[in-house]
């Protein structure tokens, strides 16, 4: 069944700054952390190419009278990623004028990634043939097969006591362990850095997890650590038009294009069914342009 969802960005505009001012602002607030140049060059790309995803988004995003109806009373739920009290991931991270340097407002790409995605973006232009599904000429040295292990670097007593209790949920939720060294060769690094965010999977070497200001919380701390383990967010599935409705028209402009679906090709579900409650998947109202 079908899930009405307003997929959505909340409209807190700044400004009169256009695109590309922000990802520039959002790229030096960042630009100690490996990859960001290659977030950002990606990003352009991706914006360079809105109308044409726009125009994909759209073939399903006509909502009809049960659905508008049900939006009318809808009232927004916040998601268990979200924090409880305060702003939600994608609120920091706008206020401190990183979200659009990031990808889908909270992940940094590797170069090979940002390709993968492209490419993916490539096979749903005009409903093409998905290709099978397949493993990266990295797997598995993408996953963190001997448990993630990580250490902290100037993150605050609050952003460690939550990042504990998150690795916790997930370490009892599922079989990945979890292990704090500095002597490990790949490893994450928890900091405090503008805003929350994470890269996706295991990208070799130390990478950075940021929990920084009005990040404190173990919703977000385990959203950021989702992403650590190779999660991307669940709205972005290939099969998420089987489950949900995005009204394209409610999304706010300059984030419709982060929007694009995965393809059978990157994303491998393990046969599990679309989840709406998941801590990965954003709020429906999250994204709304007022």
């Amino acid at each position: 069944m079908r899930v009405v969802l307003l997929i959505c960005l909340a409209s807190f505009v700044r400004g009169e700054e256009s695109f590309e001012e922000k990802l520039r602002e959002g790229n030096q607030l960042l630009k100690n952390e490996p990859n960001v140049d290659d977030t950002m060059k990606f990003l352009e790309k991706l914006h360079s190419m809105e109308k044409e995803i726009e125009n994909e988004l759209s073939v399903s995003a006509k909502p009809n009278a049960d659905e508008l109806k049900a939006m009318k009373n809808y009232a927004a739920i916040k998601q268990p990623h979200m924090k409880s009290i305060g702003e939600t991931i994608e609120e920091v991270n706008r206020n401190r004028k990183v979200d659009t340097a990031l990808f889908q407002g909270d992940i940094i790409l590797t170069r090979q990634q940002a390709d993968e995605i492209m490419e993916d973006i490539k096979d749903n232009e005009g409903n093409r043939n998905k290709r099978q599904a397949f493993r990266d000429e990295n797997y598995p040295k993408t996953l963190w097969s001997d448990g993630l292990y990580f250490a902290f670097w100037n993150a605050t007593a609050a952003a460690r006591r939550v990042f504990m209790r998150a690795a916790g949920m997930w370490s009892y939720d599922t079989c990945v362990n979890f292990g704090e060294t500095h002597s490990a060769k790949d490893k994450v690094l928890v900091m405090q850095s503008a805003g929350c965010w994470s890269h996706i999977g295991k990208i070799g070497g130390t990478q950075g997890l940021s929990l920084g200001v009005e990040c404190e919380d173990v919703g977000v701390a385990a959203h950021e650590i989702g992403h650590a383990l190779g999660l991307f967010h669940t709205q972005s599935r290939h099969d998420r038009d089987n489950f949900i409705n995005l009204y394209v028209q409610n999304i706010r402009p300059d984030w419709r294009s982060q929007f694009v679906k995965q393809t059978e090709r990157t994303n491998y579900n393990y046969n599990i069914t679309y989840d709406y409650g998941t801590i990965m998947h954003y709020g429906a109202t999250t994204l709304e342009d007022s």
